[in-house]
């Protein structure tokens, strides 16, 4: 029973010393420091610690020390632990360490393959070589030294860590900020450092171009395959702490500086005695007059502004401030290079000792972004250039070229009053003086606030001024409606940096206004090709007739008769349709409300023009029911698009501001007669799904075509006899529900063939019949002169408009009078072809 006892003990003994060992790794410590410290130092020479083990089990155990560090691993054991000692086992372990500054080291015990016990401490070494000095033997500072020799000496010396002489190898490292400048590992030398000596070792650095004014030097010792550096330089010292001793290291940074440098640069545009003669000639080619004058002034100097700039192009002159700084403790010449603009500018400055002088600086400059690249260094020796970058946006003052000398406002001669009467063509005259040296081409442009359907102005007008020239600029003008406001005028050169503006106060009033355009398609339109769908029409439909109503108002106490008519014209400018002349009483102070029947042989997208000539007067007025931007005519002419003002010029709500759009699926986009063939472009331009419809020649050839939507094709039909005109036509059977009745959808455009002795050579002309043409008189009259010299019965003939059933319009002859209204128009809408393409592009 007493064996079995002391078996159960034993085996309980055994199993608790496999579930946990009370063996500690009690201290550690170094031959220079005492256990607890945050770090210890190790020697090169024996990189040595020492452990204190305690085993306060009742059982004895067999340990090794694994030591890492860096990726290498020392043991050392086993070690024999007796059982419940507390009486620490002293065991020296080497450290593996390989390069300098401190470290993590990993100490372990080991039992059986297991670890029982760790610890992780701060290991340093103590290198045997300080750096004791680094100099270039300039002007010292309280942080380092001024250099101005490239050439440096390092000092090293043993400390009092060491314990023999040392083989080594020495190199230094320039340093700005965290940047390497010069890494002279391959210019390294090797040293001998004696036991208790010192050693000076020469280095040489190459030339430094740095935009910081100072670097600092780390130099790197290397002994026994450890690399040792410092920055600045260093110092051990032993020292006693009560029954030990230890040893204190300390680092000194110091820093190198350049002996002359750039302090700052700055941008310098103030007119002063240092800058007004270089400003005189620059501008000595400008006669700006104003200028030159507060130039000779000084008590004008601080309200002129400098740079500044007449022409787009031209440079302009600014300044600059370079600040130098000699920080040596003698006399020294320097060279400044300036580079910018791809020029470059040098001078030499004589500096006094620890001397700082501005040099001011002249520049011809380009407006915007300006680049300053600055380098100084003393002449006689170039290992210390001083760079500095400066960028500046040079914003010059903007003045125009161009100046207004006089606007004289056009007076008429039967007034009491200052003013113009409505209808009449006058003149406002601008007197422009170039006070630049180069002639400049330039245009006036007239800017009001109310739409030209009021004012009728040359918007835009060409001129062309020598250097130095006074130049009068006439500006036509007709006021159609009763207007009392500014207009204004912004005088631009193709050449000048800055527009001028000017106004003149203008006077007029008008007997009629037309207060609203609208279309009414014949009965209630439904698309049929649509199942289920409700797609109405409300718009103008080509090829049926429709209605145009024209509301006129009369502001005055009397009746007014006057001739009334409706043109279309498409964004190409051509007159697509023209109602009759209606002659049409308003009484007074009251509306009237006019009916017109028109016809479109296709669909197209342009804008509707009314006309109203007041009986007794020449004032044709002029309704655009769908111009949005101002635009150019010729002569300088403009139509205006329609909104309802007031008699100041102040703009209402105005419920017509639209184009006009005449509804046709498909539209021609172009129709050529060819060697025996109509050639026609069609596109499905508006309906959403596939369309199939007959196209062909009037009493001659037909083909069934089918297009998908915004699909585009070409389509050519052989023509059986050439005519003098043949007649293209678009047929969609069944296409419209018109009142509930199902209708077709017919288009058409005639091509005038010119049949002559020329069809032998294949020359055959286009001429779209249909699309009335505009002619032009040789004086190129434009819609002032109409206004000045039509009359009624003339103003009734305009357009020769052809219709393909019983309801077509009458023909209306014109005479050469009307041409005038005619060739306003077409100018008009050429000059906004683009801005009405965009937006019928982006419906």
């Amino acid at each position: 029973m007493k064996h079995l006892k002391n078996l159960l003990i034993l085996i309980f003994l055994l199993l608790l010393s496999m579930v946990s060992a009370n063996v500690v790794i009690y201290k550690i410590w170094s031959p220079y420091d005492p256990p607890s410290k945050p770090i210890y130092h190790i020697d090169l020479n024996e990189q040595t610690l020492y452990l204190g083990i305690v085993n306060r089990d009742e059982y004895a155990h067999e340990v090794t020390v694994r030591v890492e560090a860096n990726g290498k691993t020392w043991e050392y054991g086993p070690i024999y632990l007796k059982p419940n000692t507390h009486v620490e086992h002293v065991v020296e372990v080497k450290v593996p360490i390989s390069k300098d500054g401190p470290q993590d080291v990993k100490i372990s015990l080991l039992e059986d393959g297991k670890v029982i016990a760790s610890k992780t401490v701060k290991v340093s070494l103590y290198f045997p070589v300080d750096v004791s000095n680094v100099t270039c033997y300039g002007y010292p500072v309280k942080d380092g030294e001024v250099c101005y020799s490239p050439w440096f000496t390092v000092t090293l010396k043993s400390n009092p860590v060491a314990q023999t002489d040392y083989q080594g190898k020495v190199w230094i490292v320039v340093k700005s900020g965290n940047k390497v400048i010069y890494n002279g590992i391959n210019d390294s030398k090797e040293v001998y450092i004696p036991l208790d000596g010192e050693v000076n070792v020469d280095f040489r650095i190459p030339n430094l171009e740095l935009d910081q004014d100072s670097f600092k030097i780390e130099t790197y010792v290397k002994i026994m395959n450890i690399t040792h550096s410092v920055e600045g330089y260093e110092k051990t010292t032993i020292k006693r702490e009560e029954d030990y001793f230890t040893y204190e290291y300390e680092r000194f940074p110091k820093t190198f500086y350049f002996p002359i440098i750039i302090d700052k640069i700055e941008l310098y545009n103030k007119v002063d005695e240092n800058t007004t003669k270089y400003i005189k000639e620059f501008y000595r080619n400008v006669d700006d007059e104003d200028f030159l004058n507060k130039l000779d002034d000084r008590y004008y100097w601080e309200t002129l502004k400098i740079p500044r700039q007449y022409v787009k192009g031209e440079k302009v002159i600014s300044f600059i401030k370079v600040y130098l700084k000699n920080r040596l403790d003698r006399k020294l010449s320097a060279k400044l290079v300036i580079n910018y603009s791809d020029k470059e500018i040098e001078k030499v400055i004589d500096l006094k000792k620890f001397e700082e002088k501005s040099i001011l600086l002249p520049l011809t400059v380009n407006p915007g972004n300006l680049k300053i690249v600055a380098i100084a260094w003393p002449i006689k020796e170039e290992a210390y250039k001083h760079k500095k970058i400066a960028n500046f946006n040079i914003n010059p003052e903007k003045v125009s070229p161009i100046i207004i000398k006089e606007i004289i406002p056009p007076k008429d001669k039967f007034l009491n009053d200052d003013g113009i009467l409505v209808g009449k063509k006058y003149n406002i005259t601008l007197i422009l003086y170039n006070m630049y040296n180069k002639k400049l081409k330039g245009t006036v442009e007239s800017i009001t606030n109310v739409p030209e359907s009021i004012v009728n102005i040359s918007k835009k007008i060409n001129f062309t001024i020598k250097p130095y020239e006074t130049k009068k600029v006439m500006i036509p003008i007709i006021c159609n409606k009763e207007f009392n406001g500014d207009i204004k005028f912004k005088i631009s050169t193709d050449k000048g940096v800055k527009d001028i503006w000017g106004a003149v106060h203008i006077n007029a009033y008008l007997p009629v206004k037309v207060s609203q355009v609208y279309y009414q398609p014949p009965g209630t339109v439904k698309i049929n090709k649509i199942d289920g769908g409700a797609l109405y029409i409300k718009e103008p439909i080509a090829g049926k007739e429709n209605k145009v109503y024209v509301v006129l108002n009369n502001p005055l106490s009397r009746d007014i008769n006057c001739k009334v008519w409706v043109e279309v014209i498409d964004r190409e400018g051509k007159v697509r349709a023209k109602t009759n002349v209606k002659s049409v009483k308003i009484p007074k102070l009251g509306e009237k409300e006019v009916e017109f029947n028109i016809f479109f042989n296709e669909g197209f997208t342009g804008y509707t023009i009314v006309h109203v000539v007041p009986e007794g007067t020449n004032v044709d007025i002029i309704f655009s029911r769908g111009l949005v931007k101002l635009c150019r005519i010729p002569d300088t002419i403009e139509i205006g698009r329609y909104s309802n003002v007031d008699v100041l010029g102040k703009e209402v709500n105005s419920r017509i501001y639209l184009v006009t759009q005449v509804y046709s699926p498909i539209t021609i986009e172009s129709l050529n007669y060819s060697n025996g063939s109509v050639t026609a472009v069609l596109k499905n331009e508006h309906f959403p799904t596939n369309l199939t419809f007959e196209c062909g020649i009037e009493n001659s050839n037909k083909v069934i075509v089918t297009l998908a939507p915004k699909e585009v094709k070409k389509v050519e039909i052989p023509v059986d006899h050439v005519e003098k005109k043949l007649r293209f036509y678009v047929k969609l059977d069944k296409f419209l529900l018109i009142n509930g009745k199902p209708e077709p959808l017919v288009i058409f455009r005639d091509l005038e063939i010119n049949i002559s002795k020329d069809i032998e050579n294949n020359s055959i002309s286009k001429n779209e019949s249909n699309l009335t043409q505009l002619e032009k008189k040789e004086n190129n009259q434009t819609q002032i002169e109409i206004i000045e010299n039509n009359s009624s019965q003339e103003v009734s003939q305009s357009l020769n408009v052809q219709n393909s059933n019983s309801e077509n319009l009458k023909n209306i002859n014109s005479n050469n009078s009307n041409s005038g209204i005619l060739g306003f128009l077409y100018g008009v809408v050429s000059g906004v072809v683009s801005t009405i393409f965009s937006i019928f592009r982006g419906g």
